[in-house]
């Protein structure tokens, strides 16, 4: 219980760092893979529904802590996604990789919509300006990355060493 606890820490810290440091080297006009949705919706569909919404939970804190006007309404949106998803998986088979980067293109699209929905203040104008300028593209980019990570998990990949 202790390893994986400690292990769901260590994926929480490298999240955190992936997502601070590495993702504006990746950015696309500004538009960045969400590797916390892409990992709520793993921890969901692999571990069950209490990883994901603490991990939803802890990220969504730790996202929202730049704007303490909106902090909390990111956790609750990935708990939300969490608990949408783990339902969902019980009444779909999600087990295909097609569903899985669906889900993630969905969910990142649905995420960002609302949570720019609040943030303006229900402005609907700005609202879908903003979605369209970067919700929709933030979405296909986490569905593409979720794409590589999905073909990297399933590659067996093996060392060998030569004497």
């Amino acid at each position: 219980m202790l390893g994986r606890i400690a292990v769901f820490a260590a994926l929480v810290i490298l999240a955190i760092i992936f997502q601070t440091f590495f993702a504006s080297l990746i950015a696309i006009d500004n538009v960045m893979p969400d590797i916390y949705v892409i990992l709520v919706i793993y921890l969901t569909l692999t571990q069950g529904l209490g990883y994901g919404t603490v991990f939803g939970f802890i990220s969504g804190i730790i996202e929202g802590s730049a704007d303490p006007n909106l902090l909390g309404l990111s956790a609750i949106l990935k708990v939300l996604l969490a608990m949408i998803v783990y339902f969902m998986s019980n009444r779909v088979r999600l087990e295909s990789n097609f569903a899985r980067v669906m889900i993630v293109l969905i969910s990142v699209a649905v995420h960002n919509l609302i949570y720019f929905l609040v943030a303006y203040g229900f402005d609907f104008e700005l609202t879908i300006y903003t979605s369209i300028r970067y919700a929709l593209l933030d979405a296909v980019y986490s569905a593409a990355i979720t794409v590589i990570l999905l073909y990297l998990s399933e590659r067996k990949l093996t060392l060998k060493f030569e004497a």
